[in-house]
């Protein structure tokens, strides 16, 4: 009796431990990011700047790092500006082809914790003035501490679905 209760409690304990990272995405046809200029924009609301931030410098760094992609971090703010829209102006100056926004849609926290999100993702062409690529990825993680593991695995399933619709090539 006691192996059974043994055997269920660790059964109930590993499986309030799992992590669950769904995506699924939608494109026409496909734009090779190897090379090319994107910024990358991710958006929560304002209590989650920061961590939204976080996640675009992560992301920027993942494309650049691992996948050849000349990835550049857009940071949202607060700040008065006098231009329509900051991230055209941001990715203009930066001569960017692509932009890729993370607009985090739903998140739930436990403290300080984030241990479930749901996620679009939209790539958008500047030259052809059209998002390219969409995408949507639900992630749940319980029990878990900080924002890191919620922030990693955004950028991981990004990535996983960008390079399984070959617009990145797996890593160099």
């Amino acid at each position: 009796m006691k192996k059974l209760l043994s055997v269920l409690l660790v059964s109930f304990l590993l499986a309030g431990c799992s992590i669950t990272n769904i995506g699924q995405s939608n494109f026409e046809k496909v734009y090779a990011l190897k090379g090319e200029t994107v910024v990358v924009m991710a958006t929560a609301n304002s209590t989650l700047r920061d961590f939204a931030n976080k996640v675009a410098d992560m992301m920027a760094s993942s494309l650049g790092g691992t996948y050849g992609v000349n990835a550049i971090a857009f940071h949202e703010t607060d700040e008065v500006t006098l231009s329509e829209s900051p991230l055209a102006e941001f990715a203009k100056q930066n001569n960017a082809k692509y932009v890729l926004i993370k607009t985090f849609t739903k998140i739930g926290l436990y403290g300080n914790a984030i241990d479930t999100f749901n996620e679009e993702l939209a790539l958008l062409s500047i030259a052809e003035r059209k998002i390219v690529w969409k995408a949507t990825i639900k992630y749940e993680a319980y029990n878990r501490i900080g924002k890191t593991h919620a922030a990693n695995g955004s950028i991981n399933k990004t990535a996983e679905l960008l390079q399984k619709d070959g617009f990145i090539a797996g890593g160099m």
